[in-house]
């Protein structure tokens, strides 16, 4: 995902048309789920872009994290307990820009919405792991939602309000226009 991200906003960058107007980088979240994130930004009198990306690395350890094993084998033939689990978000959003009044854009696209859950149990003879807790993965989830909001722009910066329907969140964020 990450790497679909850098390659959108250098194809991006590389448009003769979007370095010419106001661009920028800078951080992005949807609150309460995807506290980190990154958004590049076009600002200009006609329609510009807006490409984001957000998650909450919310994931367990890789050292006692088992792929192989599926809930029903965890429970049923292990006898092994769930304890807890997490839940990751990842989010990558494209928008359209637009000028609503001096210094005041509105946006409005769609998100790419990835969750997964990550299953915690509890195996009492402690072969998975010395202490016994391990890690599955449990069910993912995919979506596409609608996003939404303001950018309020200042000569060299600009502040990103929103709305986000998956997972529904206020989305904040704020950037340096560079070109």
């Amino acid at each position: 995902m990450i790497k679909t991200l850098i390659v959108s906003v250098m194809v991006i960058l590389m448009s003769g048309s979007v370095v010419a107007y106001n661009a920028g980088l800078g951080y992005m979240s949807n609150l309460p789920k995807e506290c980190y994130g990154l958004s590049f930004i076009q600002l200009r009198e006609g329609v510009g872009i807006a490409i984001d990306f957000r998650a909450d690395w919310n994931t367990p350890t890789k050292a006692n994290s088992y792929g192989t094993i599926t809930k029903y084998k965890a429970e049923s033939v292990f006898s092994d307990i769930q304890t807890s689990e997490k839940i990751s978000n990842t989010g990558i959003g494209t928008a359209l820009t637009f000028p609503l009044a001096d210094s005041v854009y509105g946006f409005v696209g769609l998100v790419f919405y990835t969750q997964k859950t990550y299953l915690k149990y509890y195996d009492s003879y402690q072969i998975l792991s010395s202490s016994g807790d391990y890690w599955i993965q449990g069910k993912d989830k995919k979506t596409i939602r609608v996003q939404g909001g303001l950018v309020f722009r200042n000569d060299k910066t600009y502040i990103l309000v929103g709305i986000s329907g998956e997972p529904i969140g206020v989305m904040v964020g704020f950037g340096v226009l560079f070109f």
